[in-house]
């Protein structure tokens, strides 16, 4: 604990003040002693203790072992850092688990969803241009029965009947194996999800620790 005596100020802080003031040639004035650092009060927007001097302009500089956190930093200026020491915040593991009911969406972000429902909805469509060329038929009658088929291959499902022309032969195996590896990879990232355990915490905030 720092300890003024008139303008004389002891412990360490007190021995760098007074090279201070010798090497830049001032003189000090102490104006106030706190006794606490200074907290933010959000209803008036105004700093206590210490931060209150400073940023009120009553003090041009104050000797504190105050820890520079992102927000005080806002209000006033720090020095080179004089003491690095390690805090830390220790509680009792939660034995909570909380389940991610998300978990079947998260897998995938939202451009491969995006590209794998669009790969569905067209898939279909050029299957159709490519049956229309050599068959007879309603259009919308083959885009429904497509899409019934590509909608199968992807929850690996195999088709009623292979189609003998190559072109269709080649397409058809170019959807499976995608579905196949698409199949492998959800199935892989969803165990992932649904077996890793989320620890459900007492509290989000500091303000709410």
């Amino acid at each position: 604990m720092t300890k003024f005596a008139g303008n004389y100020v002891a412990s360490m802080y007190g021995k760098i003040l007074e090279e201070l003031t010798y090497s830049l040639n001032f003189t000090l004035k102490i104006v106030s002693q706190m006794s606490e650092h200074g907290m933010w009060d959000e209803q008036n927007q105004t700093w206590s203790g210490v931060m209150g001097e400073l940023v009120s302009g009553r003090a041009d500089f104050a000797i504190a072992d105050m820890s520079m956190t992102s927000f005080r930093v806002r209000y006033v200026d720090f020095t080179l850092p004089l003491i690095i020491s390690r805090n830390a915040l220790y509680f009792k593991e939660p034995g909570i688990c909380g389940v991610k009911w998300l978990g079947y969406f998260q897998t995938f972000n939202s451009c491969t969803w995006a590209t794998i429902v669009t790969l569905i909805a067209i898939a279909p469509l050029l299957l159709s241009y490519m049956k229309t060329i050599r068959e007879s038929g309603s259009m919308m009658e083959l885009i429904s029965e497509n899409f019934i088929c590509i909608w199968g291959i992807f929850c690996q499902q195999a088709l009623k009947e292979f189609p003998r022309r190559t072109s269709l032969r080649i397409a058809y195996l170019t959807i499976f194996l995608t579905a196949v590896l698409v199949a492998a990879h959800y199935s892989a990232a969803l165990v992932c999800f649904l077996t890793a355990c989320t620890r459900v915490l007492p509290f989000q905030t500091i303000e709410e620790f």
